[in-house]
């Protein structure tokens, strides 16, 4: 039987990106957080899943002494951004990057990275549902999500 989604609560952002670093074990991740008091309105387990998709990601993405960084902030959109991006409402945002100095991402890549089932990874690694899922949870949630990536410089989400 399916749960129903749990209602959205204000949910600590900062909590959560740590929370989502935990996967990562002992390995190379840096959290930076200027204001520990930054909610979100979500689901929490909900947002955590979202982070734990980003981060292992970027686990995946680099190399043994590669870097991995969880930023959490505040972010004011304006209309001039909102013109410029597809369904964005201006108005008072958490910003979560995840990035990382991976491999990057080919523009062939980027363009597929949020489609259901799109993966990169060998036959048995990766469902391809990581970042459809995060997209959804994202929207579902009032938010939105991007990537930026280049080859050879790693990727921020």
């Amino acid at each position: 039987m399916r749960r129903a989604p749990e209602q959205p609560v204000p949910a600590s952002a900062p909590v959560q990106a740590t929370a989502a670093a935990q996967p990562l074990g002992g390995e190379a991740a840096s959290i930076v957080v200027p204001d520990a008091s930054l909610f979100v309105t979500a689901d929490p387990t909900q947002i955590t899943q979202v982070l734990i998709n980003l981060v292992v990601n970027a686990r995946d993405a680099v190399s043994e002494r590669g870097r991995i960084l969880i930023e959490v902030d505040r972010v004011d959109l304006d209309e001039a951004y909102a013109s410029k991006h597809f369904d964005v409402v201006p108005g008072h945002y958490a910003l979560v990057s995840v990035s990382d100095d991976g491999s990057g991402m080919s523009a062939d890549v980027l363009a597929q990275a949020f489609e259901p089932f799109f993966t990169t990874k060998s036959p048995g690694e990766g469902t391809g549902l990581g970042l459809s899922v995060c997209y959804g949870i994202v929207r579902q949630a009032g938010g939105h999500i991007l990537l930026y990536s280049e080859p050879g410089q790693g990727t921020a989400d």
